[in-house]
């Protein structure tokens, strides 16, 4: 039986050295290939203000829903990129 106190200390070729796993997954999260989606809210705030830019207009509420969410999404990829 041996007496002898095992040593807690890693062999000097593994010290400083990250597992492959653990190097992989920090790799793939730096880099992202999509940027996020707008909110909702976002998307409602910018259309509101493109809505009282244009004069408040009747009736076109889904043009500028749908010009809020084109504008965030060219702004986030412009961020994203």
């Amino acid at each position: 039986m041996d007496t002898k106190p095992k040593s807690t200390r890693k062999p000097a070729t593994t010290r400083g050295v990250k597992p492959a796993r653990a190097v992989a997954r920090t790799s793939a999260t730096a880099v992202s290939s999509d940027p996020p989606e707008p909110t909702h809210d976002a998307i409602a705030l910018r259309a509101h203000a493109l809505w009282e830019r244009s004069g408040r207009p009747g009736g076109r509420e889904q043009e500028f829903w749908l010009e809020a969410e084109r504008q965030l999404r060219d702004e986030a990829r412009t961020i994203h990129v």
